[in-house]
C-alpha cells in the first residue's frame, strides 16, 4: 500500500535570511512522499532568486501572489495542496526530522477525527545551541476553562491536521491581527469535537527574533478582543454554548486591564485610560481598575502605579493560593 502524500505549505514575505534552512528542514524528513508548496506574499527581497534551483527541479512548488498577509497565503496554499495531510511551516520556522513520520503513523491508526501535535522549543534568532519553552498543557485544549483560552500555545507547525477537516479553502481568518488566527483555527477544531493527540516529543523549534508579531503586546492583545469576538460569532451562529455572555466580557476586561497597565508603565495616560475604562465597564466591581484611573491622574505620579501593581501582584498570589489548597494545583 503506497503512504499517504503531505503537503508542507511555507509562506514566504521577505524571509530570504530564513526560508532556504525551513524548506532544508522538510527535505531533511525520515517520511516521504511530501510535496512543499510555497507561497510567495508579494516578497521585495531575494526569496524569488534564493529558490530558482528549487523550482527548476521541481522540487517545490512555488506560487507569488501579491502582498496579502500570512493567513492569505495560507489559504492559497490549502488551494493548491493535493495531499491527504497539511502541515503549515512558517518561513522562519524549522521541524525535526522524524515529525511527520511519527504523526503520519499516528493518524493513519486513528479511528475517530484528529489532529496531532508535539512538543516545541523556542530558540534566538539562529542559536539553536539553547532552546527553551515547551508546552505547559501537554496538547489539552483547555476548551471549557475560558480564563485558560489563550494560555494554549498554538504554535502551529507543531500540528500535522487531515486535509479533510478544512472544509474550505478559507480555514485561516484574513482580517485577523497579530498571531491569534492560528489559535481561532485550533479552537475552531476543538469546539467541533476534533481530537487533539499529543506527542511529548519536542519535533517543532519556533525562532523568536525582533520581527515576530506575538512579541508585540498590544498587537496582540487586539488580536485576543477580536477573537473573543469570533467566538461569540461562532457559538451564535452553530447553536453552542461553551461559554456565556458573562464568562466572554470577564476575559475581555483582563485583557483590557492588563493594555491599560502596559500603557501606564509606558505613560500613554489617554490610551490607558480608554482600556481601564471599558474593564470598568465590563467588571464595575474591580478594585484594581478603580486605583488605576485613579493612579493616572497626573500629580499622583508614577509610585501610585507602582503600589497599585504590586497590590495586584499580591492578589494573584492570594488567588494561586487559593486553588493550590481547593484544586491542589
Amino acid at each position: 500500500m503506497s503512504k499517504p502524500l503531505v503537503s508542507v505549505i511555507i509562506p514566504a514575505f521577505n524571509s530570504e535570511a530564513y526560508l532556504l534552512a525551513a524548506i532544508e528542514s522538510v527535505f531533511q524528513q525520515t517520511y516521504s512522499p511530501i510535496e512543499i508548496i510555497v507561497i510567495d506574499d508579494g516578497s521585495t527581497d531575494r526569496t524569488r532568486d534564493l529558490l530558482e534551483d528549487l523550482i527548476a527541479s521541481n522540487r517545490i512548488n512555488y506560487h507569488h501572489q501579491s502582498n496579502r498577509g500570512l493567513s492569505a497565503a495560507r489559504n492559497v496554499g490549502i488551494r493548491f495542496a493535493k495531499g491527504k495531510y497539511i502541515q503549515f511551516l512558517d518561513a522562519d520556522d524549522v521541524i525535526l526530522p522524524s515529525k511527520i513520520e511519527k504523526q503520519v503513523k499516528v493518524l493513519e491508526s486513528s479511528a475517530v477525527s484528529s489532529i496531532v501535535g508535539t512538543d516545541f522549543r523556542f530558540f534566538d534568532k539562529s542559536d539553536l545551541s539553547n532552546l527553551y519553552g515547551g508546552d505547559r498543557l501537554k496538547g489539552l485544549f483547555p476548551l471549557r476553562e475560558v480564563e485558560r483560552l489563550f494560555e494554549f500555545e498554538t504554535v502551529i507547525h507543531r500540528w500535522l491536521f487531515p486535509a479533510e477537516l478544512f472544509d474550505s479553502y478559507s480555514v485561516f481568518d484574513e482580517n485577523m491581527p497579530g498571531a491569534a488566527e492560528d489559535w481561532l483555527v485550533l479552537w475552531k477544531l476543538a469546539a467541533r469535537g476534533t481530537r487533539f493527540i499529543y506527542l511529548d516529543e519536542p519535533l517543532a523549534l519556533y525562532r523568536r527574533h525582533n520581527d515576530n508579531i506575538t512579541r508585540n503586546f498590544e498587537i496582540l492583545a487586539d488580536a485576543h478582543f477580536l477573537a473573543i469576538s469570533h467566538v461569540e460569532k461562532y457559538q451564535e451562529q452553530n447553536k453552542i454554548a461553551l461559554y456565556s455572555k458573562k464568562d466572554l466580557d470577564a476575559l475581555r476586561e483582563t485583557f483590557h486591564y492588563g493594555v491599560g497597565l502596559h500603557l501606564l508603565r509606558r505613560n500613554r495616560v489617554l490610551r490607558a485610560w480608554k482600556h481601564l475604562l471599558r474593564a470598568l465597564f465590563l467588571s464595575s466591581n474591580r478594585r484594581q481598575v478603580k486605583l488605576l484611573l485613579v493612579a493616572s491622574v497626573p500629580p499622583l505620579g508614577a509610585g501610585a502605579i507602582g503600589w497599585v501593581t504590586s497590590m495586584d501582584n499580591r492578589l494573584w498570589r492570594w488567588r494561586a493560593q487559593l486553588r493550590k489548597a481547593f484544586v491542589g494545583s
